[in-house]
């Protein structure tokens, strides 16, 4: 009786525990709602943080305009000017319950939100939060022939996170 309960406690506390979350995933522009980067996340110390490897091109998903090894635009509410491509977006992501929470930024304005990361079904939806204020993005999983011919990923478990700081 008692290793029952135990065992049907276990199956319990994994339903709620969260799903993985690394791995290559497409991130859609907010605006067009067309391919606009492709984020590697990855973990660090048992932590896990999401790095742009590549931006499409006008949203083109057959040509990347920059990758961490040609990186091209630069993030302009960032201190230094870092580039896009390569650049930690997301960082400290950890596991709470079934969603994983750490801090989003945005390159664009410098921003920096709370941010909770679970998965539904293959997807992942990201949330970026300022007090109870927040949205949803939906982040799409790489699969076999989705990234621009030639383009060859790079092997995230040798990144070492960087954080960006706002100007």
């Amino acid at each position: 009786m008692l290793k029952t309960f135990l065992f049907s406690m276990c199956c319990f506390v994994n339903m709620f525990a969260a799903a993985n979350i690394d791995g290559l995933w497409m991130v859609n522009d907010d605006k067009t709602n067309k391919p606009g980067c492709v984020v590697s996340i990855y973990e660090y110390d048992g932590k896990y943080f999401g790095r742009i490897i590549g931006i499409y091109e006008d949203n083109n998903t057959e040509k990347f305009y920059g990758t961490i090894d040609k990186p091209v635009k630069k993030a302009p509410g960032l201190k230094g000017q870092p580039y896009y491509s390569g650049l930690d977006l997301i960082w400290n992501m950890v596991p709470r319950g079934s969603k994983y929470v750490g801090s989003i930024v945005d390159p664009r304005s410098g921003s920096v939100y709370n941010a909770e990361i679970w998965r539904e079904g293959p997807n992942l939806i990201l949330r970026g939060k300022l007090w109870i204020f927040g949205r949803n993005q939906t982040w799409y999983p790489i699969k076999e022939g989705m990234l621009p011919k030639g383009f060859k990923v790079p092997d995230s478990s040798k990144f070492v996170p960087v954080i960006p700081t706002a100007k």
